[in-house]
């Protein structure tokens, strides 16, 4: 798969701000994680932006978005040869000619409402991929990325960016822009998706000794911090990115 070089921007901006002198280059030491928590407990409104992650972040970002696109160029493909294939085959049943030979994988569904059905679901993945065309989703939350214990989790803070982008930006939108990417979400620690509101006090402590980003999540819901917007536009993309969202 193409690979591409982080810019050199990327890399002199941060280390500018890094290897500066005082508590400010201290701070930024911390991994991203960690500063973005802190500054929600502190309150801080300011739009998230690229400023705040590492350039290996950034990178992984890229190559995330781009991973992506990939995935699902190849998926509306399937798609899209799935439904030529199936509208041949109802087209050619109904003129009474043998169409088992049409494709060489599977046999089609046995009954004509039940192969119209497929048509009409196939109908609408590719037309779910045209109308989010030039955006991405990207969802991290896969078997072991995040909700780490307590030990695992310091430790990826510290090495892994993929870790750290897991856990400050969660589930986003990429759109694609003239050169790059943007990414325009909320930092909200997903109080909707996980409904911290179900949980009585036993699960709660059961919860936050299991996981630091369980522990953070809890500690967002009771302190009722607005959610803070999330800005951040990545400039390249890898080579051959994916034209699918």
């Amino acid at each position: 798969m193409p690979v591409t070089v982080i810019p050199t921007r990327d890399y002199d901006r941060y280390a500018d701000r890094e290897n500066g002198e005082g508590i400010q280059s201290l701070y930024r030491k911390l991994p991203t994680n960690m500063r973005l928590l802190l500054e929600q407990i502190l309150g801080i409104e300011r739009p998230i932006t690229e400023e705040d992650f590492r350039p290996e972040e950034l990178e992984w970002i890229r190559k995330q978005i781009h991973d992506q696109q990939f995935l699902n160029q190849r998926q509306e493909e399937s798609y899209r040869t799935d439904y030529e294939w199936l509208q041949d085959h109802v087209s050619q049943e109904k003129s009474g000619e043998d169409v088992m030979a049409l494709h060489p994988r599977d046999r089609p569904p046995a009954t004509t409402e039940d192969r119209l059905n497929w048509l009409e679901e196939l109908e609408g993945q590719i037309q779910s991929y045209e109308d989010t065309r030039g955006r991405t989703a990207i969802n991290p939350y896969f078997v072991d990325t995040v909700d780490q214990p307590w030990h695992e989790s310091l430790s990826r803070s510290f090495t892994s960016p993929q870790y750290n982008v897991a856990t400050s930006l969660g589930k986003y939108v990429a759109e694609d822009v003239d050169g790059g990417y943007r990414i325009r979400e909320n930092y909200d620690f997903n109080r909707k998706e996980r409904q911290m509101d179900k949980y009585g006090i036993g699960a709660i402590i059961k919860r936050i000794l299991l996981s630091p980003e369980l522990a953070g999540e809890h500690l967002m819901s009771f302190l009722s911090r607005k959610p803070r917007e999330v800005d951040v536009e990545i400039s390249g993309r890898f080579p051959q990115a994916g034209k699918g969202s």
